[in-house]
């Protein structure tokens, strides 16, 4: 497929100045520089490693299969035509009007960065958690030096567990991890100008169990009056740090929600000697986790006569004196 025509033009009229021009300045090419040393952040196919200039308008040319490179002949701009690692040196010449070599030449050395000095990660494996909480930061994994553009894959992508910030390499839990049997094993992708590395990431899940209500749960109350402590609700948890709530069958009770005491709030009414049962919903959390259980305790006692005497009922109000009868006045 040829080039549109005006570009085919435009590109003829280009060639044709230059030329006009060299015709008229005959001998006096020269490069600006006899060496150039370039270092380029990227030696990758089509890269453009540097430019060459001289004194005035030329054609350039690299000497043939001395390095993976081309030059543009009427601008001097040297683009890698293969991946380039290392150091190159080569010659760069000057031609003529008929496109004939000249004496002027120039030495080009272009520094190619190195894939294995540009694609180490800063530990050669990472291990992270265990993940018990959901929105939590797992860790981070990032290459010692990222140059720009530098972004991070996982494999597997895991998304429904873990999420993993392309810029950054900081990665995030989604939902607390499950006990599998084992850790999980993923791979974090590295894709950068001029390669990719990668290094493996293993994820310890949550071992540890979600706090419960003791099976069977019984409290007594010593007492059956306001501000008496029932008791503290026991837990099955390997944590310290516990949130309790009630939801339900608590009207008469209140938990402290850092300790899990229960107190009567209420004083009660019973006959003497009466037993009294009361079931209560409660909820535990643990803080460190982030996990929660509902259980059932029960709550029992007898208040041996003590009652709340209701409040004083008051006496019926007098009756309002009736008017004496009319009285007739027969006369």
């Amino acid at each position: 497929m040829y080039p549109p025509v005006t570009s085919r033009i435009s590109g003829t009229l280009r060639l044709l100045v230059i030329s006009l021009y060299l015709l008229n300045h005959a001998g006096a090419q020269q490069f600006t520089q006899s060496f150039y040393s370039l270092t380029p952040s990227s030696c990758q196919l089509r890269d453009r490693v540097g430019i060459v200039s001289s004194t005035a308008p030329a054609f350039y040319e690299i000497e043939p299969g001395t390095a993976p490179f081309a030059i543009l002949g009427d601008t001097g701009t040297i683009v890698a035509t293969n991946t380039g690692q290392g150091t190159y040196t080569f010659i760069v010449r000057l031609m003529d009007q008929f496109l004939q070599r000249t004496s002027a030449t120039a030495i080009v050395q272009v520094q190619c960065p190195t894939t294995s000095s540009r694609a180490t990660f800063q530990q050669p494996s990472y291990q992270f958690g265990p993940v018990c909480q959901a929105g939590t930061a797992v860790g981070m994994v990032s290459l010692t030096n990222p140059p720009p553009g530098t972004r991070y894959f996982m494999v597997p992508p895991l998304t429904a567990l873990l999420n993993l910030d392309q810029t950054t390499g900081m990665i995030t839990s989604v939902q607390r991890l499950p006990a599998f049997s084992s850790s999980i094993n993923v791979k974090v992708l590295a894709f950068f100008p001029g390669g990719t590395a990668s290094v493996p990431v293993s994820i310890l899940p949550c071992t540890t169990p979600k706090p419960t209500i003791a099976n069977g749960a019984q409290l007594t109350m010593s007492s059956c009056s306001a501000g008496t402590l029932v008791g503290q609700v026991p837990v099955n948890s390997p944590s310290n740090s516990m949130r309790f709530a009630s939801s339900g069958g608590a009207n008469n009770f209140v938990i402290d929600p850092n300790t899990g005491r229960l107190i009567l709030v209420n004083n009660l009414i019973t006959a003497p000697g009466q037993r009294l049962s009361f079931v209560l919903s409660v909820e535990v959390t643990d803080l460190t986790t982030g996990m929660s259980s509902r259980g059932r305790v029960l709550v029992q006692g007898v208040c041996n006569g003590i009652v709340n005497n209701p409040a004083p009922v008051p006496p019926p109000s007098p009756s309002m004196p009736q008017p004496p009868p009319p009285v007739s006045d027969f006369r």
